[in-house]
């Protein structure tokens, strides 16, 4: 919503779209085909927004000459800010509304500033199971320097529009990519040691739950580093396959000065 507003654009806005982002798919029809226009938001929903890259502030100082944007790229501080501050920034000295205006062979139009947004793949944390899957998120929070019209907390895209998710809110479109390089041993009674940092402990979430739920399975030993004792993920069940004699568990805490050990 704050890029819309800082594009002067209404709910039913329209954005005539160039080849690349129509072979790209992203907006498809539902039918397989992309049409050559299609909403703004939708539009901005399936762009890469943010962080803002050097390309894209590259392009719309080229478009606007504008003097704030020549002092941001200056001082390589792109990263700093969101697409819709810039937007906000040249707003006072160029139409933005030519950004969706525009036809899609012409620089300005935002399909030629903005690409699609990348997929974002996340490992498994969970056995298998055919109907659902569980995912092990950490919620990106940082905080950007002070600047003119830049709010100073900022979120990650991806955790920060997964964790604000409901059960009422639209489907969101997945796919499934195999790694053939990265599974258990054949044989469930082979002795298997897993090195894992913070949220990367997921994969190894679903191996433990495949294996401890096996007849005689092998020794499982984790290695597992997190910054804080806090930030400890899934530490009830850690806990529990460790009472029970599943697992041997070694933890390192970076940002503390002792490394404990939680083992047999």
């Amino acid at each position: 919503d704050k890029t819309m507003n800082a594009l002067r654009a209404g709910p039913q806005t329209l954005i005539r779209l160039n080849k690349a982002w129509r072979v790209s798919g992203r907006l498809h029809d539902g039918k397989g085909a992309t049409p050559e226009k299609a909403p703004l938001r939708d539009f901005l929903r399936h762009a890469s927004l943010r962080p803002v890259s050097r390309a894209v502030l590259q392009s719309l100082y080229a478009l606007t000459a504008d003097p704030d944007l020549k002092q941001i790229m200056d001082e390589h501080r792109e990263d700093q800010w969101e697409l819709w501050d810039l937007i906000e920034l040249v707003a006072r000295r160029y139409e933005v509304c030519r950004f969706w205006q525009s036809d899609p062979w012409l620089p300005e139009n935002l399909s030629n500033i903005l690409p699609p947004e990348h997929d974002r793949i996340y490992s498994i944390a969970s056995a298998y199971d055919p109907e659902r899957v569980s995912l092990l998120v950490g919620r990106l929070h940082y905080q950007t320097n002070e600047q003119k019209g830049c709010p100073l907390a900022r979120q990650g895209t991806a955790s920060g529009f997964m964790s604000r998710l409901t059960p009422d809110d639209p489907a969101v479109a997945a796919r499934h990519q195999r790694k053939n390089n990265f599974s258990l041993p054949e044989s469930n009674s082979t002795p298997v040691i897993m090195l894992a940092g913070g949220t990367g402990l997921a994969p190894f979430l679903g191996f433990l739950q495949q294996r401890i739920d096996r007849d005689h399975a092998g020794d499982n030993w984790l290695l597992y580093g997190v910054r804080h004792r806090d930030d400890i993920c899934h530490a009830d069940q850690l806990e529990t396959w460790l009472k029970d004699g599943r697992l041997r568990l070694n933890l390192a805490f970076s940002g503390e000065d002792l490394a404990a050990k939680a083992s047999p």
